[in-house]
């Protein structure tokens, strides 16, 4: 995608909450909080939203009330260490991961989910609509992100056919990963199974109100064990910490 372009994906509003999420983060943080003085936080808040703007084809605010920014940096009161150049990136990418920013085109979408070898995962944290995990307002993929799928690039786009959906949710995945005993159906293997209607399977969940579970899941088995039968959570935990070929103890 062309970076001039986001800005009229996300526009002022968006930049705004990515900008905010990140500056949450900021102000208790060991090695950047130091370099943001109490009576300077609005208006860094401020430079920020204004020069990503700048930066991915909004309005040139940034340019015009403080100059280029490469001009700007000889001024910087303080050095800027490789330790808090790479701070900055992960409290920026998690941000990203907390505020639902709309930046990515449709098409752009769907023909990344044609490439075979791309596969599909949810990285959002655990959340629930009630209980310890409950109260959040999570990223609508927190609860819907399979039966979107399965719903709306498989049902009603024909995207993708169900065989390679169900092979990006499952054998690619622990392909990549290397989980040797998992991801298809085959005797010896651990029994990680869904039983699904896929003419009803639906994802619920909105930006708006994201605390809704799918439904058109019948069964569920975690290592053989129903966590789902019948539509219904069984209230069974036989999950378990996968660690792939990496891992060292």
């Amino acid at each position: 995608m062309n970076e001039d372009r986001i800005f009229s994906l996300i526009g002022e509003d968006g930049f705004a909450r990515l900008v905010a999420a990140f500056y949450r983060q900021v102000y208790d943080d060991d090695i950047l909080g130091p370099m943001y003085p109490k009576d300077d936080r609005d208006g860094a808040e401020q430079r920020l939203r204004d020069f990503l703007i700048y930066r991915f084809g909004g309005p040139q605010r940034y340019i015009e009330q403080r100059g280029h920014p490469r001009l700007r940096a000889r001024h910087f009161p303080f050095q800027i260490t490789q330790a808090a150049r790479n701070r900055w990136m992960r409290l920026m990418d998690k941000a990203f991961t907390e505020v639902a920013v709309f930046g990515m085109d449709e098409p752009d979408v769907v023909l990344a989910l044609k490439q075979p070898w791309m596969s599909i995962d949810n990285d959002s944290q655990g959340t629930s609509p009630e209980g310890l995990l409950a109260g959040e307002h999570p990223h609508p993929r927190a609860y819907g992100t399979f039966p979107r799928i399965l719903r709306k690039y498989v049902r009603e786009e024909h995207a993708l056919t169900l065989p390679d959906a169900i092979r990006k949710f499952t054998a690619l995945p622990a392909q990549r990963m290397r989980l040797t005993d998992r991801g298809v159906l085959k005797k010896g293997m651990w029994a990680d199974v869904v039983i699904f209607d896929p003419e009803k399977v639906t994802d619920k969940a909105t930006f708006e109100e994201p605390n809704q579970l799918s439904v058109g899941m019948n069964y569920v088995l975690v290592n053989g064990v129903p966590v789902i039968a019948e539509g219904k959570m069984t209230g069974k935990l036989p999950g378990k910490v996968l660690r792939g070929a990496g891992y060292v103890q």
